[in-house]
């Protein structure tokens, strides 16, 4: 199977070398839109940034709301975003639900967080787009109901291993893997890293 180098980037990552990005043997980047109401502040720069290197992109929001109407807001607020970069965007729009907040059993169970989930998705394939899911293996056991995201979208899977070399031993048939965080060229500091 061929390795595909992926970095994911925001706000955080700031001066962006796309050139240098590319030249390092990274193809394709995910940048994060923002999340419920914020435009993540440097996603712009860095979609044009990334367009003009010629890399793959995908996106992702950082999913903020508190039940189905949020979702469906953030979800056009989203497509708000990428629709000036329609036809430029080659990965898919991916949902990432990680706040804290879902940890609140007391306001959310497995069913409210996947019915977020699946609204987002819903969203983004209405528009034309093709949306996806980030998620850790302790969120697909615990947290959500598996069998209405596992097989049903495509998996961005966080499982850090801390070194490319080592696999991991989770398989929820993901399509990207988020191994750990890297140095590499164009980029401030360590970035998170994919394959």
């Amino acid at each position: 199977m061929e390795k595909i180098k992926v970095i994911d980037i925001s706000y955080a990552q700031y001066n962006v070398d796309f050139e240098a990005v590319k030249a390092s043997g990274v193809e394709a980047v995910i940048i994060r839109t923002g999340y419920l109401g914020k435009t993540d502040t440097r996603f712009n720069a860095h979609m044009e940034g990334a367009i003009a290197a010629g890399l793959d992109i995908g996106v992702y929001t950082y999913i903020m709301a508190d039940n189905i109407a949020q979702a469906q807001v953030e979800a056009q607020e989203t497509i708000n975003r990428i629709d000036r970069f329609r036809g430029k965007i080659t990965y898919p729009v991916y949902c990432d639900m990680e706040n804290g907040k879902y940890y609140d059993k007391d306001k959310f169970d497995r069913e409210s967080r996947t019915r977020i989930i699946e609204t987002f998705c819903t969203e983004i394939s209405r528009a034309g787009y093709y949306p996806a899911v980030y998620i850790n293996p302790s969120w697909l056991e615990q947290w959500v109901e598996k069998d209405r995201i596992v097989g049903v979208y495509d998996i961005w899977l966080a499982a850090w291993t801390q070194s490319s070399d080592i696999p991991t031993r989770y398989n929820y048939g993901q399509k990207m893997w988020q191994w750990g965080t890297s140095p590499v060229k164009g980029v401030n500091g360590s970035v998170d890293s994919n394959f």
